[in-house]
């Protein structure tokens, strides 16, 4: 009868540290998934910014091209 008595709060131990142990899996893989999401909206705003530095350029390069022609005139300069 004392086996019993002690097999059942030692049971009940392992289960506490099963379950114990579980929610620390889930924690971890919560954890990483988040990681995961802070650099997949790192890598997005990287990106974000390049393709603006790049429409920047694009933009500038653009308006002085087709201004030159007229800048040059008013300069009285020649195209050489």
């Amino acid at each position: 009868m004392t086996t019993t008595a002690v097999a059942a709060p030692e049971q009940q131990a392992g289960e506490k540290a099963q379950q114990a142990s579980e929610k620390a899996q889930q924690a971890s893989e919560n954890a990483q998934h988040t990681s995961e999401n802070a650099q997949h909206r790192q890598i997005l705003k990287v990106m974000t910014g390049l393709l603006a530095a790049l429409f920047t350029a694009m933009l500038s390069t653009t308006i002085v091209s087709t201004a030159l022609p007229t800048i040059m005139a008013d300069l009285s300069g020649t195209q050489r």
